[in-house]
């Protein structure tokens, strides 16, 4: 599969305009390390111009690693086996390009609206990082 990542294919599916958007929310747990899920990133971004945003949320285990460590467990027995990673790993994804506040965040503080309800939950309830970067 390694050829659909390639910058020529990826030309097809994303003609190159001023600047892109690229949403990796909820998606690169399912990308653990055997799939090289760094240099995916790496080769997506490397097809980005500049002026270009990467927006990720992702799964983690910093809050409450016991409870992590089963889900991924349930999803490892159903055959989808899904990879929770720390703050720092996730944020090797944007390495190189401009993170834009406020930063790698747990999600419920990456610019929280206080109009909504979620008052009552905490990091380890929503277990996953949010950050948008910007290539330079």
């Amino acid at each position: 599969m390694p050829e659909v990542w390639n910058a020529t294919r990826i030309h097809r599916f994303l003609p190159i305009r001023p600047a892109h958007r690229l949403s990796l929310n909820a998606l690169l747990h399912f990308v653990t390390d055997p799939h090289d899920a760094y240099g995916i990133v790496q080769k997506l971004k490397d097809t980005l111009p500049t002026g270009s945003h990467l927006i990720i949320s992702h799964t983690t285990p910093d809050s409450d690693p016991d409870a992590i460590a089963r889900v991924t467990g349930i999803y490892k027995e159903t055959g989808t086996p899904i990879q929770a990673r720390s703050r720092d790993q996730i944020a090797r994804f944007l390495t190189d390009w401009q993170l834009l506040d406020p930063r790698l965040q747990p999600i419920l503080r990456w610019r929280p609206n206080p109009d909504e309800a979620h008052t009552t939950l905490t990091d380890a309830d929503a277990a996953c990082y949010a950050g948008v970067a910007r290539k330079l």
